[in-house]
Order: C-alpha cells, then structure tokens, then sequence
C-alpha cells in the first residue's frame, strides 16, 4: 500500500559553490529556431537569464575562503532565474520572481544575459538593490537598465484579473538543455500562496517545471499576466516500509502580475 501528498517547491536555481569563479557561463542556444506558438517569440525576444553572486558566508555573515596548495581563494554562489522586459504603461521594467535566495546585503553582483547566452549587462549588488521597483513575495519588478531595452523587445503588461479557469496561457519554459522556449498550460484554478494570488497551472503536455523556471513569463492573449513561482511534487510513502520519494509533476503555481505597483 503507498499513500500520495502533493508538496509545492520553490524553482529557483542555485548552484554549487564555485572556486576562481569570475563570470557565469551559460551555454548558448538557438532557441527562436523552436517551434513555438504565436505568442512564443513575442515571449521570447522580451526573455532575459538573470543570475545573482554572492560570497559563501558563515552565520556570522563572513566570508569563507577556500585554501588550495596553501593559496587562498573566494567561494561565489550563483542564482539563476528568469525575467521578462515590459512594457507597464509608459514604463520599461523587468518583471522576474521575489524568492532570490542571494539577495541579500552581500550580494557582489548580477549578470543579464540574452536566451542565447550572450551576455547584456553586469551590475554590482547596490545597483541592482537600486532597481526594486516593487516585490510582494512572489512577484520582484525591476527598473530596466537601458542597456537591456536596447537589447530586448518588450512584451506589454496585461490585466491578471481578466485570466478564468479553463484558460490557455503561455509561459516560457527552461529546457534541461539550457534552451528557453515556450509551453502551453491550462489555468486549473485561482489560489493564493504565501498570501499572494496566484494561478495553479498544469502543462499541457506534460512538461515538468522545476529549477531555473522561477520569473519565467506566464502571458495571457498576448500580454504578461504573471511569473511563474513554484511547481508541485508528489511524495510517495510505502507504508510498509516507510519509504519515500519524491517526484515533480506537471502542476505549478505562477504568482499573478499585480494590478499596480505596489496593490
């Protein structure tokens, strides 16, 4: 006999501490060649790979060195996510999601890359603190550096409450390749999650939305709606045994786009 429960997991990325660690390398891919649906490369061309640096700390909040052959070295953590170039009235921001798990006061630095992997923009951790425009948990905006509206074309924002049950939404979508490129999933549900709106999703076609995926765009007729948050897995207990284990499905949870800055 084996009992099921469902858990819902943050998908955010952070990676394993690196040594001489000096810029992230992220492979690049000729996503726009991926059959997408007709609100794929408007997603697309609006989608830009953040990642986040920080110094290993202990819990004092110091930096922990490494020693290699009697040399000493820094430890940086890397965290990798998604965001989105908008268009929120006459304003140009970066929607992405609000669980960075390396913003914090020794955040060194953020890197922007294109969905190819090109590298945009590079910022130290006061400027990018500087950009909040707005976070509420689940959803982080950002002001746009200009060198990024340059480069990217802007998706508009649109209006989270005109999103029903049974709805079609777009979302772009991290393969295990490193390509971005985009997923249909239907809206089962509204619910709110940490005290903040949100949509339960389930893929259309199976797809599992775990680690990297966190502030990929979730858009609706053509207009960004919401980021994607966090995904569902399934726990399951033998219990005879006691076993357990963990898988991820296709259902997730994508945090609704406010209404305003700061409603």
């Amino acid at each position: 006999m084996t009992r099921k429960l469902l858990f819902l997991t943050l998908i955010s990325a952070v990676a394993a501490v690196f040594v001489f660690l000096l810029t992230a390398k992220h492979p690049a891919h000729a996503a726009t060649e991926a059959v997408v649906h007709s609100s794929g490369d408007q997603v697309l061309a609006g989608t830009v790979r953040i990642t986040l640096f920080a110094p290993l700390t202990n819990e004092q909040g110091e930096e922990q060195l490494v020693t290699v052959d009697g040399r000493q070295f820094r430890h940086l953590i890397a965290d990798d996510g998604l965001g989105t170039l908008v268009r929120w009235d006459q304003e140009l921001v970066i929607v992405t999601h609000d669980h960075w798990k390396l913003q914090t006061d020794n955040l060194e630095r953020a890197e922007f890359y294109a969905i190819d992997g090109t590298l945009l923009h590079t910022i130290n951790g006061e400027q990018f603190r500087r950009l909040i425009r707005y976070r509420d948990g689940g959803t982080q905006v950002l002001t746009a550096p200009a060198e990024l509206t340059e480069m990217l074309t802007a998706v508009p924002s649109g209006d989270s409450t005109d999103v029903k049950a049974g709805d079609r939404l777009s979302v772009a979508y991290l393969l295990e390749s490193g390509a971005i490129t985009i997923v249909q999933m239907l809206v089962e549900s509204d619910r709110e999650f940490m005290e903040r709106p949100a949509y339960r999703l389930i893929s259309l076609n199976g797809e599992v939305v775990v680690g990297g995926n966190s502030g990929g765009a979730v858009l609706f007729e053509g207009r960004l709606v919401g980021n994607m948050w966090t995904t569902t897995f399934e726990k399951t207990v033998q219990v005879a045994s006691g076993e357990s284990s963990m898988q991820p499905t296709s259902k997730s949870l994508a945090a609704k786009l406010p209404v305003q800055l700061g409603s």
